[in-house]
């Protein structure tokens, strides 16, 4: 009910982050997105941005979590509507400006529940991402955000796949 106090500090000491030199600072870390698994009651993903972070997981509603992507860029979850094997993760080290860091990774697709991850930024001008989902009318269509180069989409036909097309902006 939001009384006042009601709030409870979950997750590991690393989802904790810091604010830089200062509110606006540019170089911030800690937790970007919180994601609920649609297929699992309980489970939850975590985003968290900055050094030895990444993508983070519990299955039993916050009480643990275990770390399924390593990743100081981790920006965004999406979980597929149909398949909930089917994850994907983004990875920028910029979102304001062209700063790049070979760490950063982009799109990442996992179709094993997140024990495997694979790259699948085919046609992008840059391996930057940050906020991703899915078109809830059709669950092989992802989109993106990407820093200097606005909202992409991709179809990852559901042909057994992991490619498909990349759609540029306009097109």
């Amino acid at each position: 009910g939001g009384d006042e106090g009601s709030w409870q500090q979950i997750g590991p000491a690393e989802l904790v982050g810091n604010m830089g030199d200062g509110f606006w600072s540019s170089d911030w870390e800690g937790v970007n997105a919180i994601v609920p698994d649609p297929h699992q009651a309980h489970w939850v993903y975590v985003a968290a941005f900055g050094r030895g972070r990444g993508i983070y997981r519990s299955q039993d509603g916050g009480d643990s979590w275990e770390k399924i992507w390593s990743n100081d860029f981790a920006r965004s979850i999406a979980i597929s509507p149909v398949d909930g094997q089917r994850i994907f993760v983004t990875s920028s080290s910029s979102v304001n400006r062209g700063v790049y860091d070979p760490s950063s990774m982009g799109v990442m697709l996992s179709v094993d529940g997140g024990a495997t991850w694979k790259q699948v930024n085919d046609g992008l001008e840059w391996p930057f991402a940050n906020n991703i989902l899915f078109d809830p009318r059709n669950p092989d269509m992802v989109y993106i955000d990407s820093a200097g180069t606005g909202v992409q989409k991709r179809n990852f036909a559901s042909n057994g796949s992991e490619n498909g097309n990349l759609v540029q902006n306009g097109d």
